[in-house]
């Protein structure tokens, strides 16, 4: 895991607010969420009881994959993985195509 993804975990953990290294940045909005950006555009918002995770509004890459895999890996019972300009996300038994329009909510897996 490359270090600014490491340090944005920690950040996520840790609810700080206003952290940002480089492209990625971790806020705490007035409700609580966690919300991570890339270049300004939001890719992950973490609640609760969910979170919501989106390409930002432009097609898969690598490094919205770098950010969003940790994220859906701690977070919940699903996995991610790239496959060309969308994400295929799976829970073992369903796949979900996620493509840069789209915003998929995903149960947290301390609630099951």
């Amino acid at each position: 895991m490359r270090k600014i993804v490491e340090q944005m975990m920690i950040a996520i953990r840790n609810k700080e607010n206003s952290w940002h290294q480089g492209n990625t940045s971790v806020h705490v909005d007035m409700d609580n969420d966690i919300l991570v950006c890339l270049h300004g555009k939001q890719i992950a918002s973490i609640s609760d009881d969910h979170i919501e995770i989106s390409c930002g509004g432009i097609d898969a890459t690598n490094i919205i994959s770098s950010r969003l895999k940790p994220i859906v890996k701690e977070f919940t019972n699903y996995s991610i993985h790239r496959k060309g300009k969308f994400f295929v996300v799976t829970n073992g038994k369903k796949k979900y195509k996620l493509t840069k329009g789209d915003t998929m909510y995903l149960t947290r897996k301390d609630l099951k």
